[in-house]
């Protein structure tokens, strides 16, 4: 039994802990104000900045005509034609701004004719799909160019390691040969001293039998 309990509990805490890992892509209702209307959604877009979110989200309603201008925080997209909402001209407003340094969020309001989309309407659904596209997408594209930037500071770091390896090696190498020269060379300098201590001694000798030899020369008359 206290198996069993051991094994649930690790189960849950494992299950925990891929859940908080995970990035889930999520559009809800806003409490926020875009535009005139707190009937907006609410999403969160990973690994990017608001300059990038904001230029993604100005190329997205040019697709559908909108007309793009920046009013204070706010995007306002005008006389756009997105068939998922209908055949009648929409403005949409959207807003972005950073949490923290890989976490964005987007706000959107949806103006049809002369009322706004409530997020709890049919229309509501179209619209959180609509938007969670978009930031599902972008957070797609945005991580995985962060991907690609680490993998290559990676292989950077590890070309890096290789070289110092190698680099390593042939030092290794070159120690040992030069640990042998200087063995080498200290043995010749120690014969080089015996050989002087030898010959010092020689012309030491050599020096009196000059001398004698000399004294021998000038005693002779």
């Amino acid at each position: 039994m206290k198996i069993h309990k051991f094994f649930l509990a690790s189960f849950f805490c494992v299950l925990a802990f891929v859940s908080k890992s995970q990035k889930v892509v999520e559009v809800t209702a806003s409490s926020e104000v875009v535009g005139v209307t707190n009937k907006s959604f609410e999403t969160i877009i990973y690994n990017s900045t608001s300059s990038d979110i904001e230029k993604a989200w100005r190329e997205l309603m040019k697709e559908y005509d909108g007309k793009v201008k920046k009013s204070k925080r706010d995007l306002i997209s005008s006389s756009t034609m997105i068939p998922l909402f209908g055949s009648t001209p929409q403005n949409i407003y959207f807003r972005t701004y950073e949490l923290n340094d890989s976490t964005s969020k987007i706000i959107v309001a949806i103006e049809v004719g002369t009322d706004y989309i409530d997020p709890s309407s049919a229309k509501g659904d179209a619209a959180k799909s609509f938007i969670r596209t978009f930031a599902f997408d972008h957070s797609k594209t945005k991580t995985n160019a962060k991907l690609q930037s680490k993998e290559r500071e990676n292989n950077q770091l590890t070309s890096k390691k290789r070289q110092l390896v190698r680099e390593k090696e042939k030092l290794e190498k070159n120690l040992k040969k030069w640990k042998e020269s200087i063995e080498e060379a200290e043995l010749k300098l120690k014969e080089n001293i015996a050989d002087q201590e030898k010959i010092d001694a020689a012309i030491i000798k050599s020096e009196e039998a000059v001398k004698t030899t000399q004294s021998e020369l000038n005693s002779i008359r």
